[in-house]
């Protein structure tokens, strides 16, 4: 039973995951300067007492099903299962250091871990973080790497003076002498008074002198030393649990004939120069180290410990290897940590030493299970390699890795673990595009719950218990007020883990996916969610405060060089950062947030600070919750690898490699970093990590290499049945098609949104519920081999029967997976275009398959185009013979003449391409006089319209992304250059000024003339009244500054107004009517706009998908003239997306898909940097606005629409339509509806486009 989360977990339903999200409130985004909270949340005293074992709660941790009434808890003794005895009483003179208020009490306190291990039986063998040793301020006590509890021989060689147990065998006044020697720092009455009192109460002190005078009488002879060992012996009476006796831990010596020496032994000797390790699981290693924490030798955790039968009133019996009813050390230990009214715990008062005890916990409870790790990896193969898969990148078979120990990905923080979490995060964020909003929350130490909770004299530092409670509170409140309270608006989806700084605080990192109609888009979305200034002292005093100490960066720069942050005198966060007027995005897809110059600045941290200091918060979330709470817009899905680094890094520890030894559990806890808040959280059970929806784990295997768990003592026979009817979640799919063949088809990741995998009985059920999970197949190299191409099969053919269902394309078997994957057209193959080829001359012949091959040649990079020639020749070539015969009278052309007459046709093909330069664009006027005219648009379809004209980009080849001092990709020694050193005349149309000035640039440079455009004349056309330029999510005021009319060569233009719009007919008054409406929208200041009576409004998609298309799905209806008449214009990509998926499907006919062959274009990121692998479904995923979708499907008779510029002299550029005439599986025929072209036909083959980098995450 879970404790109570205050938190509705959002599950988005499958077929309308968008609907249902939220159970009780939906709210628009909240408005941040008004609307701040009016109180901070406060989740009161700690005064609530649970009724099953007194511990002090607060009521925001009960169990859901109670109420504020009747509560009841979960986290510290499961409603009462379990029941451990009471802590003894402290001695009177201990308790008065705990307490005291004299300067000897100060002087324990402040010391105690020194006096603890002065006086202690156990050694504690741990590496300190240095980072931590090293640093000023506070102390956390914070370890590196294992932790071991040793113990020494009896009696200290004979050249060494005696420490820890060995000073309970001498005279009390010789082993307080030897303490004070060996701590000159500590007080000598405080070591008499704590030496004293254990010997008095400490039953290990009788312990220890009972197991002195046995091996000193054992070893009396004066023969070899053999060794005993202390054997714990459990009580018939549970209840005794806590006190050691003589009666349940026995002194034994070997070859006595009682059972065989354990692990969890402590063995002693009399004398010997080795430290002996006491057992995690042995119920002194608790006491025997902390005598100051139970000073009666109270005992800790042992395997025997058993649950409370509540109903009955007993403790539990357990037989054989029974598990349910058994006490786990981490449950103990979780009991240990919560203060109850019934008893007197020294651990809530005993500062750094409760520290160590609380990493000591920790530690040896993940060392114990790390133990049962190591002594269990034959088991382990059989349950991991599904796991292992995912991190193995080199390709390697997991059956091949041969590692000795492994560290399997169901430990928690493992680098496998970390690794598989990394690639949910990834499945997520490809199902729903990329987050919207990154948010990291630190710990504040001084909110009140946590103050009013510690004892006199304590700091947040000494109750990492308390920190680590209050903090997963206020995370479940956070939390609320974002996914229930609709705070950035509706919350389809999250992903967060927990991170713990070196001081021990603890911090989430959290990623929120936004339903898409809350998607942010606009600076004033991001405004209303994040705010980088100070807000007003007067207006909002406590949000003033909390920014002053919670949000301000540093100070750093020249007012501080030695900030933590500066790196070569720079800071690595970019600070103090400039100052703007208006939020906008930079290049690399980052917002850069408002920081308006006030002139106003403050005092922190001894430093003056001002706007540009401010990290992004929540305004209502910083009032609320008085702490750091950055929130950050994800302005683009590139800023995705940043932000998920984050997850994949792991917990605080040094580097570990997996792969690069053979014993990773060693490696694992040589570089682990644990703090005492982080070991509090873990020990109460605390999530780590957390992504909802939730994310089915697809085991992806050839056919029979699927894993199989047997028992290996189980005969051949017995082995070979349990593999068979053994299932993987992929085999299972396969049989549920085979099974039921008429049930929709879905791919194997799409599979588990509609069915539930159940592990136990191995099938898939169909779901009854709204709930869906995202499916993710495990990672596969593509030097993996058929595996590989296995898993890119099942990202696309849905519904298939078995592993030789997916050999099968189009009727045809294919040998290999990799042969069919090649037929879908997903791999990149030369004999693709071979393929292409072939289809184009099955439809037509001639200077059509020609073109198609020089197209092939120019855009589609082949690898070996003399052999595409040599193979293709007499196809390409079909038509030539004849030509040469009645053009040439040649009358029997031999095959050479024919080949190097195809070969000089598509020569001039090439010329005309526009691959070099266009020498077809001379004006009528100009051409008789040997003139060259340059014409071009900034739009595809307007560059139809002019003769020979191509578009801005691809004549100047202007960059993707302008900056203020961008120049065109053109460099004078090409024929580019010359071409426009010999223009007379260059006439732009729809001229923007971003474009038009690196233009002017690039024209000066290569003319070698610093006048406008090198002095060339250029006629620019355009009509301002129109759509602004589309600057990538940039402000209104960034937008308007990219007009023409703001440039500095406006100045130097002459202006020409036309007063009479040609295309109008007067005598058509409602045209008349609509273009002064025009008129008036474009003059008119006002900033809304309404919309005359005439217009149609549409009450759905689908309602204007037919107001424009009457009739769409009614057979023969869709002619050249009926697409030519009307289109649907619409200023975002996704609208685009939605109204072409509704059209395709109205539209008559049978659908034809064509898929996408996608491929990474590698860096240079070394191969372990496994952060950086990428799946074929997340780059499917990708959607950047100048690509086509990954999965295009069509219709004969749909219209389509070029998006690149590849043969204009043939009218194939950016922004033709064209209509579908016949499919092929690599070419398709079309017809040109529109410009000079139209009625011509065309081959479009398949090509490679490449989006600018500023479009992908990766």
């Amino acid at each position: 039973m879970e404790e109570n989360d205050s938190t509705t977990n959002v599950h988005p339903v499958s077929d309308s995951h968008y609907d249902t999200i939220l159970e009780d409130e939906i709210h628009i985004p909240i408005d941040q300067v008004e609307n701040i909270p009016k109180e901070r949340h406060y989740l009161g005293k700690m005064d609530v007492i649970c009724p099953s074992c007194s511990a002090y709660r607060w009521l925001d941790e009960r169990l859901t099903k109670s109420t504020k009434k009747k509560s009841f808890f979960g986290m510290c003794c499961l409603q009462g299962k379990i029941k451990l005895p009471l802590l003894t009483p402290l001695p009177s003179a201990i308790k008065l250091l705990y307490e005291g208020k004299n300067s000897l009490a100060r002087s324990f306190r402040k010391d105690i871990r020194s006096y603890n291990a002065a006086n202690a039986f156990s050694s504690l063998g741990v590496s300190m973080d240095k980072r931590i040793l090293k640093s000023r301020g506070l102390t956390s006590f914070t370890i590196h790497g294992q932790l071991s509890h040793q113990i020494g021989s009896l009696l200290p060689e004979s050249d060494k003076s005696p420490s820890y147990s060995q000073l309970y065998i001498y005279d009390p006044h010789i082993a307080l002498d030897c303490r004070q020697k060996r701590n000159l720092h500590l007080n000598p009455a405080i070591l008499k008074i704590i030496q004293e009192t254990l010997l008095e109460s400490n039953e290990l002190c009788k312990i220890y002198k009972g197991a002195y005078d046995v091996l000193k009488s054992a070893n009396s002879n004066g023969g070899e030393s053999i060794p005993i060992r202390l054997a714990y012996t459990p009580t018939t009476d549970p209840r005794r649990y806590n006190l050691p006796t003589s009666e349940d831990t026995a002194v034994i010596i070997p070859g006595d004939g009682t059972e065989p020496t354990s692990k969890r032994d402590i063995i002693l000797h009399l004398k010997n120069n080795n430290l002996e390790r006491i057992s995690e699981c042995h119920p002194l290693y608790l006491p025997s180290h902390y005598v100051l924490l139970f000073p009666t030798g109270d005992l800790g955790w042992s395997t025997d410990m058993k649950y409370w039968d509540v109903k009955n009133e007993r403790y539990f019996t357990v037989t054989g290897k029974e598990k349910k009813n058994r006490l786990t050390q981490l449950q103990y230990f979780c009991y240990r940590l919560f203060e109850r009214t019934t008893e007197y715990s020294a651990l809530f008062r005993a500062g750094l030493l409760f520290q160590q005890f609380i990493v000591d916990a920790w530690a040896s409870y993940e060392q114990n299970r790390l133990y049962w790790i190591r002594t269990h990896q034959a088991d382990l193969r059989c349950d991991v390699y599904s796991g292992l898969t995912d991190i193995v990148t080199n390709g390697h078979n997991p059956n091949d890795i041969g590692k000795k120990f492994i560290l399997p990905s169901t430990h928690l923080g493992s680098p496998r673990h970390m690794y598989e979490i990394y690639q949910d995060s990834m499945a997520i964020t490809r199902y729903y595009k990329h987050p919207d909003i990154f948010m990291t929350v630190t710990a504040n130490p001084k909110w009140p719950e946590i103050q009013n909770e510690l004892k006199p004299g304590q700091a947040a530092l000494d109750r990492p218990d308390l920190v680590a409670r209050v903090f997963e509170l206020k995370r479940k409140a956070i939390m609320h007020e974002i996914e229930n309270r609709g705070l950035f608006g509706r919350v389809v989806a999250k992903v967060y883990t927990i991170e713990f700084q070196k001081r021990g605080l603890p911090h989430m990192h959290a990623l929120f996916f936004l339903h898409p109609e809350d998607k942010i888009r606009t600076t004033d979305q991001v405004h209303r969610i994040v705010c980088a200034e100070f807000p007003d002292p007067i207006k909002h005093p406590a949000l003033f405060e909390t920014i002053k100490k919670c949000m301000v960066h540093g100070p750093c720069g020249t007012r501080n060089m030695e900030s933590v942050c500066m790196e070569n005198k720079v800071c690595r966060s970019r600070y103090p950062r400039e100052n703007v007027n208006d939020t906008r995005i930079d290049v690399d897809g980052y917002p850069i947030y408002r920081r308006r110059k006030t002139g106003k600045s403050y005092h922190v941290r001894g430093h003056l600070v001002d706007n540009k200091d401010v990290v992004p918060y929540n305004p209502h979330l910083s009032e609320m919750f008085d702490c750091h709470i950055n929130v950050e817009i994800c302005a683009s899905v590139r800023a995705v690898k940043y932000i998920n680094k984050y997850i994949y890094k792991g917990h605080d520890r040094t580097t570990m490699v997996v792969g690069a030894e053979d014993d990773e559990i060693q490696q694992y806890l040589d570089a682990r970093y644990v703090g005492p808040t982080e070991a509090a959280w873990r020990l109460y059970g605390f999530r780590i990590h957390e992504e909802l929806p939730c994310v089915t784990r697809l085991a992806l295997h050839l056919k029979g290499m699927h894993v199989c768990v047997f028992n290996p003592n189980d005969t051949p026979e017995q082995v070979k049945k349990k593999a068979e009817n053994q299932k993987s979640s992929l085999t299972a799919y396969f049989d549920w098609y085979r099974k039921n063949p008429t049930t929709k088809a879905y791919t194997y990741q799409e599979f588990p949104e509609h069915f539930r995998w159940c592990k136990d009985n191995k099938k898939w059920t169909p779901r009854v519920t709204s709930a869906f999970s995202i499916g993710r197949m495990y990672f596969a190299n593509p030097n993996s081999g058929e595996r590989f191409y296995l898993r890119l099969l099942l990202t696309v053919v849905k519904g298939p029967s078995s592993f030789e269902s997916l050999y099968s394309v189009d009727g045809i078997e294919h040998k290999t997976y990799r042969e069919a994957c090649i037929a879908r057209g997903l791999l990149e193959d030369d004999n693709e275009w071979d393929k292409c080829l072939e289809e184009a001359v099955i439809m037509k012949t001639g200077h059509q398959v020609r073109r198609l091959f020089c197209l092939i040649l120019t855009e589609c990079n082949p690898s070996r185009p003399e052999i595409l020639w040599e193979k293709n020749a007499l196809k390409i070539c079909d038509d030539l013979p004849y030509q040469l015969k009645t053009k040439f009278g040649i009358q029997d052309p031999s095959d050479s003449d024919v080949y190097d007459y195809g070969l000089f046709l598509m020569n001039d093909y090439l010329l005309e391409s526009g691959k070099t330069f266009v020498y077809n664009t001379v004006a009528d006027t100009l051409r008789s006089e040997g003139h060259i005219v340059i014409m071009v648009a900034s739009s595809g379809i307007a560059s139809l319209l002019l003769t020979g004209g191509r578009t801005a980009h691809s004549t100047f080849k202007i960059p993707f992304e302008v900056l203020d001092d961008s120049v065109c990709s053109v460099t004078k020694q090409t024929i580019h250059a010359e071409l426009f050193k010999r223009a007379k005349l260059i006439i732009w149309d729809e001229v923007p000024m971003f474009c038009v000035e690196a233009v002017d640039r690039t024209l000066r440079d290569i003319r070698e003339i610093n006048e406008p455009f090198g002095r060339v004349t250029v006629v620019l056309g355009g009509d301002f009244k129109q759509t602004l330029p589309v600057i990538t999510k940039e402000t209104r005021q960034e937008i308007v500054r990219a007009c023409l009319t703001k440039s500095h060569l406006w100045s130097g233009v002459r202006l020409l107004t036309l007063v009479k719009n040609m295309r109008l007919n007067s005598n058509d008054t409602e045209n008349v009517k609509f273009a002064d409406y025009l008129i008036e929208i474009g003059t008119n200041p006002k900033e809304d706009v309404e919309l005359p009576s005439e217009i149609k409004r549409c009450k759905s998609t689908m309602d204007l998908l037919f107001k424009v298309y009457p009739n769409l799905n009614v057979e023969e209806v869709a002619t050249e003239t009926y697409l030519q008449e009307q289109s649907i214009l619409s200023a975002r990509n996704d609208d685009v997306a939605t109204l072409n998926e509704l059209a395709i499907n109205q539209f008559p006919g049978e659908l034809h898909e064509y898929l996408a062959t996608d491929k990474a274009i590698e860096d240079d990121q070394p191969i372990e940097n496994r952060g950086n692998s990428i799946s074929n479904e997340n780059m499917q995923a990708l959607d950047p606005p100048s690509l086509p979708p990954f999965k295009l499907q069509l219709k004969v008779g749909c219209p389509i629409m070029f998006l690149r510029n590849l043969q204009p002299r043939d009218g194939l550029c950016n922004g033709t339509r064209l209509m579908v005439i016949q499919f092929a599986t690599r070419v398709i025929e079309a017809k040109i509806l529109n410009g000079s072209h139209a009625g011509n036909y065309v081959f479009i083959p398949r090509i490679t486009l490449q989006p600018s980098v500023s479009e992908t995450p990766f």
